[in-house]
């Protein structure tokens, strides 16, 4: 059975594992989200999910939105799990300070399946999405990474040791 998890921006400070407020809510295990999310209240600004090492994270039919890093990288989500999977998903209108607006993967591979990453901003590098590392894979299938911006390079994509396959996308 799937765990499913529905943030409302109302809900106090979790316990580990949902922090919710003026904290991400943090993936220490493997866990299926097939939710809508509008991220977290301007309020309280915070990256949206914050995946951890070692998990593998499905993220299917959200809107990730209005994530907001500062003295951080990946404003909607920080992966530095195994593997980020978002199917049928919009990370849109995120920023961050360091790089990844919408997405920072960090010696992970990260899969975009019929989802779009918009009009996201980064002052680092990788306005839409943004992954490092030795062995990280980024894919793209039929998807858009559009409008986004960034401070120093790949406005769209920025990768640094990684390599990419794009298909059928924009």
């Amino acid at each position: 059975m799937d765990q499913a998890v529905l943030v409302d921006p109302d809900v106090d400070k979790g316990a580990e594992g949902g922090h919710i407020g003026d904290h991400a809510l943090q993936l220490h295990a493997r866990l299926k989200i097939r939710q809508l999310l509008d991220a977290f209240a301007q309020a309280h600004p915070d990256r949206v999910f914050d995946v951890g090492s070692g998990v593998v994270a499905t993220f299917r039919r959200l809107t990730i939105s209005n994530g907001n890093i500062t003295g951080g990288d990946g404003g909607g989500i920080r992966n530095r799990g195994t593997i980020a999977l978002l199917q049928q998903s919009a990370v849109v209108a995120n920023q961050a300070s360091g790089a990844g607006g919408g997405i920072y993967s960090w010696s992970s591979s990260l899969w975009l399946q019929q989802s779009s990453v918009e009009e996201n901003h980064a002052g680092g590098a990788g306005g839409g999405v943004h992954l490092t590392g030795a062995g990280s894979v980024l894919t793209i299938e039929e998807s858009a990474v559009v409008g986004n911006t960034s401070g120093i390079y790949g406005g769209g994509i920025g990768m640094t040791n990684t390599n990419g396959v794009i298909r059928n996308s924009t």
